[in-house]
């Protein structure tokens, strides 16, 4: 039976408002939201009305099809019936209440301009930026949501200002666009199987909305959003039962009779576009638009966050907020005095600016950095938390906005490694000295930063987080008083032996499993589960395992059943997983020292698996990919760059299953110079480990060539260079001529990389070390490469560069020249 809105709960009502105040609604447009919006007619078409004219116009059959009818009309008709009839002079109240309200994103079947229009007025009304609409016809790429836009419209079908990009009527047309991979149809899809979705101006009896419909069931649906709605002032039983099918709540009514209902419930509705003033900012002159930009990416922990004195909760995993903190149901840890002493002596050092904490996974960082901030933010001076966010100001705004806050500025960042081109960008642009980025990061990605980030000097503790003494013992004294402890009788001496310097998850997740070694735990809890709830956290635990963010709900939704992500995300499951820290919309495993536990095992015992969903994940995420997501550094870019990356990743995880994973990947992705540039690492190493096969090392370097004829970035030529240079040991009858060909490569990559505001340190340790090689091969230096190497030598100590690496190879070269 189809649940109606009014026989909802108040509750579910009131929890229905809260989303749609705070933008986590997306809106699902047909043409009855356009009827009382006037173009060259004083009214617009319906779909039936529309269909009818066509039909006359051409003297078709009655019965005919509005996509039949759509395809019999000439180009000159199309311009008249279509894009002139549809072209919004005033938009109707309909339309304008719609464009009053923000929403997440609004997808669109129809091909008019109404709401574009609606929206314009009301920017001008609100003094809204001019720039703060973008609007997507159904042949564009993908694109994130971004703060900084505060309507983005998705037209699936068409667009009245874009007629040469054509409509979408046909059933020949739709069922083409539909087949092809199509960025908006996929993600569209994705999104309404588990996202909060109003759906309007549709009675769901269309071709195009039951395509996405079927996408959707009771079976894929979020228990913890509420039901989505259909909004229909004259349903029909086949409404009625397409609502039930699919899960969706029925509104019987108009579009402004239904916000009416909900400004009754929450006043808040009438009026949603109020911007964040208690933001840290109001020394600073910023406006709306800016002030709500730069507070999506750097926070301020609340003056008064309330308390929420419940300690069992984080020692089960749950995120450890600010009203916990404020209750002090964080574990206390006894390098705490020592490690602010440094910060603070860090931000009142003009030659420092950054200071780094590395641990192992486990260790408890995030909480250490939660309290740090959260202890000084007490203080006079002014505290913010990177929200892991992009940056849409750019770094350059967001550096002066930094720089004219008045007094002391610490900035909390979680999961440096992730964030560390953005923070070196500010960081470059930054005038002011009295100012500290406080990082964390896991041990294992300590090299990377060690290669990437450079330009700053800074310091960091390295392993300051493994468990003493005194903190094992209060860990499971505090897990005795909540009565999480399943401790058998054992004396404290034997108990401090296997807990002392040893991670803190490790410590607390043995306590409360009767102190078995962490990998029988991870075993047991693994093999509680079956297949699939194996295979959906593998799935998250190799997300975040290559980004911090870990992956989108929506996303998983579409690897894994519904019922597997629900049950893992309930606190039932074995091998839990919760919504991220830094993005509600995404998932990672509860307790991260398992998700890295179940990765080692699976790495080692059952890679085919791991596999699988590395494929999955892959694959998923591609539609989201375009060349505008990548320099975006979006996080599903971000996620499927780091799944691709042979080094760090693929040969650590399942290099003997590489070749079938990129093969597998080849058709999503060969468009990718990042795709060919890792094709090329993976010859080269398979080369390195059979150098009797030579044809290995002709195939990388082609695929690195084939990288760099689809973009000539530094990256894809310094990978080029490395494997000429391999090229050139192997055949020192053509040393000369490799040489040159990767000395050629390695200076353009070189001027267009000295160009960056932040660069690495891998274009200089291919150079050198390919240098040194072909001196000691016998090779001989012009007067002009010997200067150039010079300059590249005095490059790598202006970027204060940490890399272990550079800096031993830089110093025999020098020598050498």
């Amino acid at each position: 039976m189809v649940i109606r809105f009014e026989s909802l709960s108040g509750q579910d009502k009131k929890r229905l408002c809260d989303l749609m105040v705070s933008r986590r609604a997306s809106l699902f447009l047909g043409a009855g939201v356009s009827r009382d919006s006037a173009g060259s007619n004083p009214t617009m078409r319906s779909a039936g009305e529309l269909c009818r004219d066509l039909v006359e116009l051409n003297s078709l059959p009655q019965n005919t099809s509005l996509q039949r009818a759509y395809s019999r009309l000439s180009e000159e008709q199309k311009s008249l019936e279509i894009t002139e009839h549809y072209t919004c002079t005033t938009p109707g109240e309909t339309i304008k209440r719609i464009a009053d309200h923000p929403w997440q994103r609004v997808y669109t079947l129809n091909v008019d301009n109404c709401l574009e229009i609606a929206f314009r007025e009301l920017s001008e009304r609100r003094n809204f930026d001019k720039d703060s609409l973008e609007t997507f016809n159904f042949v564009d790429s993908f694109s994130e949501l971004s703060a900084e836009k505060r309507c983005s419209i998705v037209h699936l079908h068409g667009y009245v200002k874009r007629p040469a990009d054509g409509y979408v009527f046909s059933t020949t047309e739709y069922a083409k666009f539909m087949s092809a991979p199509n960025s908006w149809m996929l993600t569209l899809s994705q999104l309404i199987r588990t996202d909060l979705f109003i759906v309007a101006g549709s009675s769901f009896d269309e071709v195009d909305i039951e395509y996405y419909l079927t996408q959707r069931s009771q079976s894929t649906i979020r228990r913890d959003v509420p039901m989505s709605i259909l909004i229909e002032p004259y349903p029909n039983v086949l409404t009625e039962d397409l609502c039930n099918d699919h899960e969706f709540c029925l509104f019987e009514g108009t579009v402004l009779e239904f916000f009416s209902e909900l400004e009754a419930i929450d006043p808040r509705i009438s009026n949603c576009w109020i911007d964040n003033e208690d933001d840290g900012l109001s020394a600073v002159k910023l406006g709306r638009a800016e002030r709500l930009r730069f507070s999506a990416a750097f926070e301020t922990i609340p003056d008064d966050p309330g308390r929420t004195p419940n300690p069992a909760r984080f020692l089960l995993g749950a995120e450890l907020t600010w009203p916990m903190i404020s209750a002090n149901s964080d574990m206390p840890r006894d390098v705490f005095s020592e490690v602010r002493d440094h910060i603070i002596a860090t931000a009142d050092n003009p030659d420092f600016r950054l200071f780094l904490i590395v641990d192992t996974a486990g260790a408890g960082k995030t909480a250490f950095l939660k309290r740090l901030a959260f202890d000084i933010s007490r203080g006079p001076d002014n505290v913010f938390w990177h929200s892991g966010l992009n940056f849409d100001l750019g770094p350059k705004r967001s550096a002066e906005i930094i720089d004219s806050i008045p007094g002391r500025v610490y900035i909390f960042v979680d999961n440096f490694a992730d964030n560390l081109n953005a923070i070196s960008l500010i960081l470059e642009r930054l005038s002011r000295k009295d100012i500290a980025f406080v990082c964390t990061e896991r041990d294992y990605r300590l090299p990377y930063i060690e290669n990437a980030f450079t330009g700053e000097d800074y310091r960091f503790v390295r392993n300051s987080l493994l468990s003493t003494r005194s903190e094992a013992l209060a860990l499971r004294a505090l897990n005795v008083s909540e009565g999480l402890s399943t401790i058998a009788s054992v004396s404290d001496q034997a108990f401090i032996q296997q807990s002392v310097n040893t991670s803190i998850a490790e410590v607390n997740c043995r306590i409360q499993n009767n102190f078995r070694t962490l990998d029988a735990i991870t075993e047991s809890l693994r093999q509680e589960c079956d297949a699939s709830e194996q295979m959906t956290f593998l799935t998250v635990a190799l997300a975040r395992f290559c980004f911090s963010m870990g992956v989108r709900r929506s996303i998983l939704s579409v690897i894994s059943s519904h019922d597997n992500v629900e049950y893992l995300l309930s606190d039932s499951s074995s091998l839990p997983i919760k919504y991220s820290d830094h993005n509600s919309g995404f998932v990672v495993p509860k307790i991260s020292v398992i998700g890295d536990r179940i990765l080692e095992i699976e790495r080692a015992s059952r890679r085919s698996e791991l596999l699988r969903a590395f494929v999955d994940l892959a694959t998923a995420l591609a539609p989201r990919v375009n060349i505008g997501a990548i320099r975006r550094r979006s996080p599903d870019a971000l996620l499927l760059g780091r799944l691709m990356d042979y080094d760090n990743n693929i040969k650590r995880l399942i290099d003997q299953h590489a070749e079938e994973f990129y093969a597998r990947l080849k058709p999503l992705c060969e468009w990718n110079a990042r795709y060919w540039e890792q094709m090329s690492l993976l010859k080269l190493d398979r080369f390195l480990s059979s150098p009797d096969d030579s044809f290995l090392l002709q195939e990388s370097v082609q695929h690195a060539r084939a990288a760099t004829s689809i973009e000539q970035h530094p990256f894809s030529l310094t990978t080029l260079a490395k494997v000429l240079l391999q090229a050139m040991d192997r055949s020192p009858s053509n040393r000369d001529q490799y040489f040159s060909e990767a000395w050629t490569h390695l200076v353009i990559a070189d001027e267009k990389e000295s160009r960056w505001p932040g660069r690495g340190a891998t274009l200089f340790v291919v150079c050198f070390d390919g240098v040194i090689r072909y001196l000691d091969g016998g090779g001989q230096l012009s007067g002009e490469q010997n200067e150039k190497l010079r300059d590249m030598i005095a490059a790598t100590h202006r970027i204060k560069s940490k890399d272990r690496g550079l800096i031993r190879l830089r110093e025999r070269l020098a020598a050498a020249i």
